[in-house]
């Protein structure tokens, strides 16, 4: 299935905290082939850290007085007042927009917004840490005047925040691809993609495309099963897959669902009850988007595909116990308000993917 690297979880649970270099890592690394590309960095990024076996040290902030308190201000920069610059940095505290093509080495520390609407943004090179974001409109597919693309002509070094908004209530059709950046040559990745998987398209399915030289987002039709919004007074509801590939959902309904030759599938839950996979799933090489309350992957069970897995908690919650593995791209994404939000692996879980990212 490509190119694996096996994580296995060595501790309990994926928090939150403010800065992931002050933990260790307590993943076992086991590559299977050799690496090309991975964005492995997502789980030590600011988004969530592994916490370790012992018990966590306490975390106080002090808030400032009311007299002391900083009020922080966005500077806003415009790359055509920047040339004759050979390298430009971009603070946490500004925002640099505008379009064209510029013989500069970009270096984003704060926030990249091509055009004052969608535009093209051609450098030589482009950096991006893990505070850095790239703000990407899409309202057409016409690239460059509808929606926002980025040539670099040399390396991209990408981390931080990937951002896409659709704009003019423009919704992309199935087959529909928008080829946001050009790269001569790539390393590593975005830690977290934003409005990926939160969009009300009816059936279709967004994906990103990430290649050695661009990276682009893919609209494809999916098969989307919805499942009721209570679970009959259960809290949970549990999906096997029998023998011919149909699901069933116990607890839901009675009745088996046979799996079409859509290239994506799209599992709605609802954040009112929790989904549990019991079984040994095979999605043969579907792009999966699996969203619902808690998550949970049981001991035993395993998920398996040849394309995107996607786990999408509206609670903030999943637990792996079992085996997840995905041929290009796995994400666990459970971001939310709750201050409690978290991914838990347990010591039996396993990932396999070509890239992995944990957010929470």
């Amino acid at each position: 299935m490509g190119i694996f690297h096996r994580f296995k979880r060595l501790s309990t649970a994926l928090h939150r905290a403010a800065d992931a270099s002050s933990h260790r890592d307590v993943f076992a690394l086991e590559p299977l082939e050799q690496r090309i590309l991975l964005s492995a960095d997502p789980m030590l990024s600011p988004t969530g850290v592994l916490a370790p076996e012992d018990e966590p040290e306490s975390q106080h902030t002090e808030a400032l007085p009311k007299d002391e308190e900083v009020e922080k201000v966005e500077l806003a920069l415009d790359v055509a007042d920047l040339e004759g610059q050979d390298r430009v940095n971009v603070a946490t505290d500004e925002t640099l927009k505008g379009g064209g093509e510029h013989d500069i080495r970009l270096e984003n520390s704060g926030t990249v917004a091509p055009g004052n609407s969608p535009d093209s943004l051609s450098v030589n090179e482009y950096t991006q840490d893990r505070d850095g974001t790239l703000e990407l409109e899409i309202g057409g597919t016409e690239p460059g005047t509808e929606f926002d693309e980025v040539d670099i002509d040399e390396k991209a070094t990408l981390s931080g925040d990937l951002d896409l908004s659709f704009i003019g209530d423009f919704k992309p059709d199935a087959g529909d691809t928008f080829e946001l950046m050009r790269y001569d040559e790539v390393e590593n990745a975005f830690d977290r993609i934003n409005g990926l998987h939160d969009q009300d398209l009816d059936e279709t399915l967004l994906r990103l495309d990430e290649t050695p030289t661009t990276l682009a987002l893919e609209a494809l039709q999916s098969q989307v099963i919805t499942l009721p919004t209570t679970a009959g007074g259960a809290d949970h509801v549990e999906i096997r897959q029998d023998e011919l590939g149909s699901l069933s959902f116990s607890g839901l309904m009675t009745d088996t669902i046979e799996l079409d030759a859509s290239p994506g599938l799209t599992i709605q839950g609802s954040a009112g009850y929790s989904i549990r996979f019991v079984d040994t799933l095979d999605f043969q090489d579907r792009h999966v988007l699996v969203r619902g309350g808690e998550l949970e992957i049981t001991s035993g069970a395993s998920l398996s595909t040849t394309g995107d897995l996607t786990l999408f908690s509206q609670t903030g919650d999943i637990s792996v116990a079992g085996q997840l593995e995905a041929g290009k791209t796995l994400t666990l994404d459970a971001r939310d308000e709750a201050a409690d939000a978290q991914i838990t692996l347990e010591d039996d879980a396993s990932l396999q993917a070509e890239r992995i990212r944990l957010n929470a």
